[in-house]
């Protein structure tokens, strides 16, 4: 299998004797042409090559300078694990990212806020989240100067949710309409100036619903 060839080594063009490029280490090859001073080279295998160009005229010192190439490997496509949503934690299940078997992984957070990696370079590594939401991780694989492969997990993290209580057990004679169902309840206190109001809310929806309204209309108070 023949690799990729580099751009041109660069060496001068001698005034005086004739140049030549060889194999100092690394490996095996295929200059374009070996008395060139600007070839090329085509390394057999994936590595590290030192190159040497050599000036030599008559019974004179050969002059030389070594030039070293170093060739990377594409890195492994990186995968992960299914998105995941996570109740009353603030901790991930593993991420399931694969292994490489060319280069390097290491998780990062792309959005959603901070946290910490059990293990940022761990393929299953977990994901403690600062805070409750969405956030987005990355687990990229990268090697030497190769565009980085990259894969995206989404952990939903979500608060538990109040819990839900009611009143007591009701019977009722003759009608047939209950009471309040004493479930949970909130207030909500509405202020202006120097005046407030304190609003018993027995919906979260409706709760919400007021809410909403308050952005764009100002109550008046009484």
């Amino acid at each position: 299998m023949r690799y990729p060839r580099i751009c041109g080594l660069g060496a001068n063009t001698p005034a005086n004797g004739t140049g030549a490029w060889s194999i100092v280490s690394g490996g095996t090859g295929t200059f374009s042409s070996a008395a060139a001073a600007n070839a090329t080279f085509t390394a057999d295998a994936y590595g590290v090559y030192v190159l040497r160009w050599s000036i030599s005229n008559g019974t004179c010192a050969v002059s030389t300078d070594n030039v070293t190439v170093t060739y990377y490997e594409s890195p492994t496509t990186a995968t992960v694990g299914a998105n995941q949503n996570v109740c009353a934690s603030l901790v991930s299940a593993g991420l399931g990212a694969n292994t490489p078997t060319v280069g390097t992984g290491a998780w990062s957070v792309v959005s959603g806020g901070t946290g910490t990696f059990s293990d940022n370079t761990d393929p299953d590594a977990t994901f403690t989240a600062d805070a409750y939401g969405t956030y987005v991780l990355r687990w990229s694989i990268s090697n030497g100067t190769c565009t980085a492969s990259t894969a995206d997990v989404t952990v939903n993290y979500y608060q538990a949710p109040t819990t839900a209580s009611v009143g007591a057990d009701q019977s009722h004679c003759a009608t047939l309409t209950s009471t309040s169902l004493g479930g949970n309840t909130w207030l909500l206190v509405l202020v202006h100036g120097q005046s407030f109001l304190v609003v018993q809310v027995h919906s979260l929806l409706r709760l919400q619903e007021i809410q909403t309204s308050l952005q764009t209309v100002m109550l008046p108070m009484c």
